[in-house]
């Protein structure tokens, strides 16, 4: 998972690289990930994701609440086609992982 120096589109949201694998070994990482974007809204681009593992889903699901929460944006861009699979299987899509935040 890394930063992406430039945004996908015209949303001015930082955007975070989600890796190819979200496994259990990943979870931890990510969650530290997230917890140091806390604050502001931020954008998840999942185009590169072929494994997420129920741990990591877990977190990506803690961050959306934590985001709601404190009424920041936070969402899930160009999910991979693996992705949106393992979501359909639960029972979920990519609009789980989404937060408008704050109204204007």
């Amino acid at each position: 998972m890394r930063e992406e120096d430039q945004d996908l589109s015209s949303d001015p949201r930082p955007t975070v690289l989600l890796g190819r694998r979200l496994r259990f070994e990943e979870a931890p990482g990510l969650a530290m990930l997230l917890l140091g974007k806390r604050g502001a809204a931020l954008k998840l681009d999942a185009s590169e994701v072929s494994e997420l593992g129920t741990p990591c889903l877990q977190v990506l699901l803690a961050a959306a609440v934590t985001w709601r929460t404190d009424g920041e944006a936070f969402s899930l861009a160009n999910p991979s086609p693996e992705m949106l699979a393992t979501l359909a299987q639960i029972g979920l899509d990519a609009g789980a992982l989404n937060s408008e935040g704050r109204p204007e």
